[in-house]
């Protein structure tokens, strides 16, 4: 998984560690994140997030799990989605610079080629099945109360809820 996370610093990485907590406990490898929607100027500037989450991942996360990239609010996109789609081609350019794409690529094939498919187990289906027990697998995990995860993002980092 490849997380997308807002604009900031601390509301930013506590919602990456919360999501990034969820998908481990549920053992779907988590590669990064692309942080979304900065400002250029002012305190939350793009360069200010970039430099502190870049710092906060350096510091917190395992060396494969890194921020990809930080993408600057792209106005002419937003309202009308007609008129947002004719600026598609510039904000795929503007995205391209300041997202490390490849580098998203490279950590995709690590975790394809790390894990076995022999491994892994699939629900079975069938026609009469209840479709909310579907995601449940031969491979269950214990079930962690809220708590325990959001003990688990603390102690990976993010500040306690409110």
């Amino acid at each position: 998984v490849l997380l997308v996370g807002g604009s900031g610093v601390g509301g930013a990485v506590d919602a990456y560690n919360l999501n990034a907590t969820y998908f481990q406990h549920n053992q779907v490898p988590v590669l990064g994140a692309i942080f979304n929607k900065l400002s250029l100027d002012g305190f939350y500037s793009l360069e200010n997030c970039r430099e502190q989450v870049t710092r906060y991942f350096d510091q917190y996360q395992p060396a494969h799990v890194q921020a990809f990239g930080f993408v600057p609010q792209y106005p002419a996109i937003a309202g009308d989605p007609q008129k947002a789609m004719s600026y598609v081609y510039e904000f795929i350019q503007l995205f391209q610079s300041r997202v490390n794409v490849m580098g998203v690529c490279e950590a995709a094939k690590r975790v394809q080629l790390s894990s076995s498919t022999a491994t892994m187990t699939f629900p079975t289906t069938s026609a009469d099945d209840n479709p909310h027990k579907r995601l449940k697998s031969g491979n269950s995990l214990p079930k962690k109360s809220r708590q325990e995860i959001e003990q688990g993002a603390i102690l990976a980092g993010a500040a306690p809820s409110a």
